[in-house]
């Protein structure tokens, strides 16, 4: 893809979503950092002329300079367990090799349960791709480990690593997609264990309410309200 195209994706990403008060949607990939989960949030805009494309995977994790040095994860903390590195966004949903190497910040990943990480959370993120490469469509798209409450109400987590990463107990993800005139959502909340023997990723749908109140973000916040509040409340 041309240094060209690229830009006019970046400028249609930006054109259409004009009201986004702390602009997440403002570009393909925006990692806001979250200090208590020492990672971050990701904030994804998906066309098929983003995901589409011959980047190629590096591999190659990076510290994050926006996190405080004494909270940093590095590749070292997850050495000697049991966890993957997470992607909140996926590698894959990036054709073009600067948004590709740019997933590959240790702020773009999350302690992840490794069955779940390499077969459910992979079919949620397949399907995710699926509805950007529609076309004239655009998906917007939410990811993040949460910490929930048990049923007696409390949150607790093991960390891992020098930097005591937390381990969140659930992974979420929410989506809007815009197709011509036409607007969905889809999302999930998952545990971050492996899932059970037949799991599908229909099985964890959740509304993006839910994910929201987990979350704690206020996500498509430039629709109008009946709209979003027809939407995200939809399973």
């Amino acid at each position: 893809m041309t240094s060209l195209s690229f830009k006019l994706i970046l400028l249609f990403a930006e054109l259409l979503a004009p009201h986004c008060a702390e602009a997440q949607w403002a570009e393909p990939l925006r990692i806001d950092i979250q200090p208590v989960l020492k990672t971050g949030y990701a904030y994804q805009v998906l066309t098929k002329e983003v995901v589409f494309g011959d980047a190629k995977r590096k591999d190659s994790w990076r510290i994050d300079p926006r996190l405080p040095s004494e909270s940093r994860p590095t590749e070292r903390d997850y050495i000697g367990t049991d966890w993957d590195k997470g992607h909140l966004a996926p590698a894959s949903s990036y054709g073009v090799q600067l948004l590709c190497d740019r997933t590959f910040f240790l702020s773009n990943c999350s302690p992840q349960n490794q069955a779940l990480n390499r077969g459910l959370w992979r079919e949620i993120e397949d399907v995710v791709n699926e509805l950007a490469v529609q076309p004239d469509a655009t998906v917007f798209a939410f990811t993040a480990p949460l910490l929930l409450p048990d049923d007696r109400g409390i949150v607790t987590f093991p960390t891992i690593g020098e930097h005591h990463i937390p381990v969140g107990t659930h992974w979420a993800k929410a989506t809007l997609t815009v197709k011509r005139d036409k607007l969905s959502c889809i999302a999930w909340i998952v545990p971050n264990i492996e899932p059970p023997h037949g799991a599908h990723q229909l099985d964890y749908k959740a509304t993006v309410d839910e994910v929201e109140a987990a979350a704690g973000v206020n996500l498509f916040d430039w629709l109008d309200h009946d709209t979003e509040k027809r939407l995200e409340s939809v399973k």
